[in-house]
């Protein structure tokens, strides 16, 4: 049955690291209790509720706080994550986008990410591979239903928990007809893990979620990018005019990488036809694949192409 545990040890959960002197020791109602990482837009902390909840809270610093139109984003933002729940989405707890400095709040899930994993273990088994892929696409699977694009699946944003896998960073969530650019101006997303379409500048779909479940399979199996190179526009340029290559991708996977990894986006599987080809149960299945599109998934793990 998917979504078991895994069946090998997972490399440790990162160590907080302890607060420096100047940091916040409570945003909004939480209990600062460490430091969890940095990034471009803020710092993220372990907090706690009064009954002792564990949260993620991503603090927004930086120039783009005079931004007005960062502002106007952060609380699409919010609002767009606070329209998803799922067993397999770090969801949102709280947040306040009014704050002078911005804050939102997620559950925190105890866990290394997919690229740790791999980075201290190597590629997964065969059926850790397909628990991780059958979580991710019930992940994508309530943010689409919502009517949002998750824009930036990839092994970083990945945890591997204790419960099974959870998909992290709702912040660049948006609705499906919201504009393409980020808070900074550029587009949503990373160039090893980008659709074709979305790498040569087009609004994404739904579709482009899928191709990077396809991506993330590929490297969760093998330890592996689709495309890789020296300069992020070395990286963009190869996803938009090169076809993708996984000559080496286990047999059981391949079938399942010629559905998702096709270029034309209205061609890709539904998440419902995803969800069907992995076996996951109760899904209350609509449209399948387009009209265009390729036949129904063969049963992962069949193998073959």
């Amino acid at each position: 049955m998917l979504h078991d545990p895994p069946a090998r040890s997972s490399a440790p959960a990162p160590e907080p690291a302890a607060l420096r002197p100047g940091e916040p020791r409570s945003i909004g109602p939480f209990r600062v209790r460490s430091r969890l990482g940095s990034g471009g837009m803020g710092d993220v902390y372990l907090g706690s509720t009064r009954k002792g909840q564990q949260v993620a809270i991503k603090l927004i610093r930086g120039a783009q706080l005079d931004d007005d139109e960062f502002r106007i984003r952060f609380r699409r933002e919010v609002r767009a994550a606070a329209k998803v729940r799922s067993r397999f989405i770090a969801n949102l707890v709280d947040a306040d986008p009014e704050a002078d400095l911005p804050w939102l709040a997620t559950e925190y899930v105890a866990g290394p990410t997919l690229s740790q994993e791999l980075a201290a273990n190597g590629p997964l088994p065969q059926a850790d591979v397909l628990n991780l892929v059958a979580g991710v696409a019930e992940a994508l699977h309530g943010i689409h239903r919502a009517g949002l694009v998750h824009r930036d699946v990839k092994p970083a944003n990945v945890i591997l928990g204790p419960d099974g896998p959870r998909l992290i960073d709702l912040g660049v969530v948006a609705a499906v007809d919201a504009t393409r650019l980020t808070l900074t101006g550029q587009a949503v997303g990373t160039p090893m893990y980008m659709a074709p379409e979305q790498a040569t500048g087009s609004r994404p779909t739904a579709a482009a979620d899928v191709w990077a479940l396809g991506a993330l399979a590929y490297y969760a199996a093998t330890g592996n990018h689709l495309f890789e190179g020296d300069h992020p526009a070395v990286v963009l340029y190869r996803v938009s005019a090169e076809d993708p290559s996984y000559a080496d991708s286990p047999e059981y996977l391949r079938a399942f990488l010629d559905a998702l990894l096709v270029k034309d986006p209205e061609r890709r599987p539904s998440l419902d036809a995803i969800l069907r080809s992995l076996g996951v149960p109760d899904q209350a299945v609509a449209a399948t694949l387009p009209a265009a599109g390729p036949p129904d998934l063969p049963s992962a793990g069949a193998g073959g192409r």
